[in-house]
């Protein structure tokens, strides 16, 4: 997923290679893209904070994929926020006092999921539908 001051976006894709690894960048081809999803972001939403704006990101885009990951038992969250590792990395609400991002990690309870850091540079499809938004 990928947040900027212009819109939110994320793309969907699904493992099929051999690579013991379980991120996209393990290899160049085992990775496909199933879906790709963009939006502008409200007047509100662009003053968000940026890690609020990618938690929403996050958030939205596990709702946006619902039919596609319910019930996903090795499901992977890549993020190129590095805050957000920490922040999703656990089930736990009771320490986060900053109520936009109480609310918006509610969101993401319904999935169970893995988070991962991938470095800007190299989440090339995230950072164009974000920038792009439609």
């Amino acid at each position: 997923n990928r947040w900027s001051k212009e819109g939110i976006g994320y793309y969907l894709s699904q493992k099929h290679c051999e690579c013991d690894a379980q991120t996209p960048d393990c290899c160049n081809d085992g990775w496909r893209v199933t879906l790709v999803g963009s939006r502008f972001l409200s007047q509100t939403e662009q003053k968000y904070a940026p890690i609020e704006g990618e938690m929403l990101g996050v958030a939205w885009a596990l709702e946006q994929t619902r039919y596609f990951i319910h019930g996903c038992d090795n499901l992977i969250v890549v993020t190129d926020h590095k805050p957000l590792v920490k922040l999703l990395g656990d089930r736990t609400l009771d320490e986060i006092p900053n109520m936009r991002l109480f609310r918006l990690k509610q969101r993401t309870l319904l999935w169970r999921f893995q988070i991962f850091h991938l470095p800007g540079k190299t989440n090339h499809v995230a950072d164009a539908t974000s920038r792009n938004p439609s």
